[in-house]
């Protein structure tokens, strides 16, 4: 039980937590901006929202979703903006980032942020439409095809099972990870760059020494 919203309306009517299978709720970052930095400074919210639930909620079963970039519903008014154009606009039913890397990178940051509340389950995407991993008509990509969030969504369906490692950037800010160990001990690590920019990473101890990430780009190491 929970909220097929926000966080903000699972605090405001809190639910009765005896009662609960699980709790969950979803977010969405471009409720009040929805230019590029302001999306991403959103993910930043995030360890203050999950540490909020475990507060109000114990360890009590936690979901999160679906998110995504785009909003799927509005709890403050009537219905989400049309977005036909494909603007960056708040509160708008689709936003043109979902199709590019930008989402890729916003989902492993996602995942990055959350990860240490030990969730349940977590759901970023759909499956087709507008939410989904799967290209529309008149996208970079063929329609049917692949969008850049697939890749992302795949790496994090591969992570399920893996126990959570603790793992940060100098600068999360600018770059994210996320690390997993498997049963059988295996590692895994995924990063994310958050910018515009290239930007440069000394994975010291890993198989390589450096990694230039392009904007935007994600990388999996192990």
């Amino acid at each position: 039980g929970g909220m097929f919203s926000y966080f903000t309306e699972l605090n405001r009517k809190r639910v009765p937590a005896d009662l609960l299978d699980f709790v969950t709720h979803c977010t969405c970052p471009i409720v009040h901006a929805a230019d590029d930095l302001s999306v991403m400074q959103s993910l930043e919210a995030l360890p203050f929202i999950t540490a909020s639930v475990r507060a109000i909620f114990g360890p009590k079963h936690y979901r999160i979703g679906p998110s995504t970039i785009a909003m799927r519903q509005n709890p403050y008014g009537g219905a989400t903006k049309a977005n036909p154009h494909r603007q960056r606009i708040a509160m708008a039913d689709r936003d043109p980032r979902h199709a590019g890397m930008f989402a890729a990178a916003w989902t492993i940051g996602y995942a990055a942020r959350v990860a240490p509340a030990g969730l349940e389950m977590l759901t970023l995407s759909g499956f087709t439409g507008s939410f989904g991993v799967l290209a529309a008509s008149g996208e970079p990509v063929g329609e049917g095809e692949p969008r850049p969030i697939f890749e992302a969504v795949r790496g994090l369906c591969e992570l399920a099972g893996f126990r959570h490692v603790a793992a940060r950037t100098s600068d999360e800010t600018r770059v994210l990870t996320l690390a997993g160990r498997s049963p059988a001990g295996q590692t895994v690590m995924w990063l994310a760059n958050l910018t515009a920019s290239e930007v440069t990473v000394d994975i010291s101890g890993c198989e390589r020494r450096h990694l230039v990430m392009t904007p935007y780009a994600t990388t999996r190491i192990g």
